[in-house]
């Protein structure tokens, strides 16, 4: 079980880590093949009828956040290979897999996802934000996260070096095993500057 105190500054339900931290804890995974997000559905929908059927509660470890137990749990997706994708997983959102994590430091904010290595892509991260353009770049991960994924599903071996984000060009660097939002090749301010003309172009409100 993760740290209750990361649980509790996460806005978890008290009740619900109270029953999580007097109760027995069961870990459900599934196996599946890169490129696909059908063993996380499913290893989800049976711990969802597991607790449903206990009377438990319904905790994602590697987000360390509790998950709602949906009102009907789905049937089982059944992993047979060159077998239609089911329509949850060709729906599959990656951002309900992630969460993004900030950390004040001295130089600014700092922001990665967390999740996005069990879908087979790297981290994303950006350091030094003002404060103010924190939401934003929060949605901008995720934004880049949800395309992010696909593209390494289709071509694992290619990594993407650019988005395109409503006309605004969004390049990747790759260090560390993460990878950072930087300029498009041809800007010539600083990366700062960048961050925020980005931020403020697709989210007016972020302004200081």
């Amino acid at each position: 079980m993760p740290d209750p105190g990361v649980l509790a500054r996460s806005g978890a339900d008290p009740a619900a880590l109270t029953r999580a931290a007097a109760s027995r804890h069961l870990l459900v995974t599934r196996s599946g093949p890169a490129g696909g997000a059908a063993h996380l559905i499913v290893a989800r929908d049976d711990a969802a009828a597991l607790a449903a059927a206990t009377g438990g509660v319904l905790l994602d470890p590697a987000l360390a956040r509790f998950a709602e137990i949906p009102a009907r749990v789905r049937p089982a997706i059944p992993l047979r290979a060159g077998s239609a994708a089911p329509a949850a997983v060709r729906a599959f959102v990656p951002g309900e897999w992630i969460r993004i994590m900030g950390t004040p430091a001295a130089d600014g904010l700092a922001l990665t996802t967390l999740g996005l290595t069990r879908l087979g892509a790297p981290e994303l991260r950006v350091a030094g934000l003002p404060p103010y353009l924190g939401q934003a770049w929060a949605r901008l991960l995720h934004t880049l996260a949800g395309l992010l994924v696909p593209a390494l599903w289709r071509d694992p071996a290619a990594l993407p070096g650019e988005f395109v984000l409503d006309g605004e060009p969004v390049g990747l660097r790759y260090a560390d095993g993460a990878l950072t939002p930087v300029p498009p090749p041809g800007f010539t301010g600083a990366e700062q500057s960048w961050r925020t003309h980005l931020a403020t172009a697709l989210f007016p409100a972020a302004r200081s």
